[in-house]
């Protein structure tokens, strides 16, 4: 977003979503230098107005591609490369040697770094503008990805720390450099957006979230309720498929029954269960767990054509 001095008034210019971003583009090869190549191209022409600008990535999720420059070792194996299918990894995850987790973990690290590098262009071109000043930038994902950490491959049906937890970078708005390891969740960022630009929502609004303003300038900021997170597919195999988020503790809950008690400041990968040492804390995050219901969408279930099946196919969502 961008703001100049001393106009009243905000006004929002889409990059062009139909052109950068859709299901049937990113998968004829739409990857992160073209969409900041357009980017680049778009911002050169809105220099002199106030602008929105949203730009979708993509390449950081799978199938995991290796970018030439942006290598990190390993080979190639019979199970694991460039490209290799979702659905072909998540089979042969339990015969994978030690070579074939590094190799998996080496072509995300190249999706990362791709995207980050390109990225980094469109900084860089706010700066070569004269618009990084008055230019508010947030970085963030809609997942994380499991990489078989917990048996798990993708992003679906697991609240494990690897699918949850994601960056929020904000810079801007004469933000001081600060590094907030509390919780936040991505319905914050619009709420946080609106008091950063100055905006009120409407009357009628109703927003999930919460600012994060306050905590953004280091200013004391009440503490947040709990909050149920839930996997918004079955849960397969033997996953957790609900989570609790209360501060620095996470319950996890298996459809058993389980409960897994994990302190999110000293253990960021879900790797020390306390369940046993704390009961008391078990009980009382399973009970909101339990206590919560999803809401209700109401309506049938759309039925699907061919095209949108083999859309849903391709982004792993249906096997």
């Amino acid at each position: 977003m961008n703001r100049k001095d001393n106009m009243g008034n905000w006004f929002f210019y889409a990059v062009g979503a139909a052109v950068l971003y859709g299901a049937h583009q990113i998968f004829t090869k739409l990857a992160s230098d073209r969409i900041s190549d357009g980017a680049i191209a778009w911002l050169a022409q809105k220099r002199d107005r106030p602008f929105f600008l949203y730009l979708h990535y993509f390449d950081p999720h799978y199938n995991y591609i290796e970018h030439d420059g942006f290598t990190f070792g390993g080979d190639d194996t019979d199970k694991v490369f460039s490209g290799a299918d979702i659905f072909d990894l998540r089979d042969a995850l339990k015969h994978f040697t030690e070579k074939d987790k590094f190799r998996l973990d080496s072509l995300y690290d190249s999706e990362v770094a791709f995207t980050d590098h390109h990225l980094g262009r469109v900084l860089e071109k706010l700066d070569e503008l004269k618009l990084t000043a008055t230019t508010l930038v947030v970085a963030t994902a809609d997942h994380g990805e499991a990489l078989g950490e917990h048996g798990a491959f993708g992003h679906g049906g697991q609240v494990w720390a690897e699918t949850l937890d994601i960056p929020l970078l904000v810079a801007g708005a004469g933000l001081p450099p600060h590094v907030d390891r509390d919780a936040a969740f991505t319905v914050d960022v619009v709420p946080t957006l609106l008091e950063l630009c100055g905006l009120l929502p409407a009357r009628d609004a109703r927003l999930d979230g919460r600012s994060l303003v306050d905590r953004l300038r280091s200013r004391p900021a009440p503490p947040r309720a709990p909050v149920v997170v839930a996997a918004r597919i079955a849960s397969e195999q033997d996953r957790p498929d609900r989570a609790v988020v209360d501060g620095d503790l996470k319950l996890l809950l298996h459809a058993d029954g389980r409960a897994q008690l994990f302190d999110r400041r000293t253990d960021r990968r879900d790797a020390h269960d306390l369940a046993a040492e704390r009961p008391a804390e078990v009980a009382r995050l399973r009970q909101l767990a339990e206590a919560w219901r999803p809401p209700s969408l109401g309506g049938a279930a759309p039925e699907l054509d061919a095209a949108r099946e083999q859309d849903l196919h391709a982004l792993g969502y249906v096997k």
